[in-house]
């Protein structure tokens, strides 16, 4: 009996042994995945910030202002376009 208890108590050391082995590939594991997804979300906000610097840019630059109506012409009418724009397409 003590020989069958001694075996028993060996294997279930050697069972510890591998589980404590497993625990720590899956820690080392989960540690390199923490890093990856901290390198991705920095490069991921440092690209928003480059994109409020670019949308910022584009909404700083003003439209050009509409030709004004020709006196006297109904507004919106093909009567009311200055001349010196006709052809030129709207945005």
């Amino acid at each position: 009996n003590v020989r069958l208890a001694t075996q028993q108590q060996r294997s279930a050391s050697e069972q510890v042994v591998e589980a404590m082995e497993q625990v720590s590939v899956a820690s080392r594991q989960v540690s390199a995945t923490a890093q990856q997804i901290a390198v991705a979300a920095s490069g991921q906000a440092e690209m928003a910030g480059d994109l409020q610097i670019v949308a910022s840019a584009r909404s700083d630059q003003a439209a050009p202002p509409e030709p004004p109506p020709l006196p006297g012409a109904a507004p919106g009418s093909a009567d009311a376009l200055d001349p010196r724009y006709a052809g030129v397409a709207a945005d």
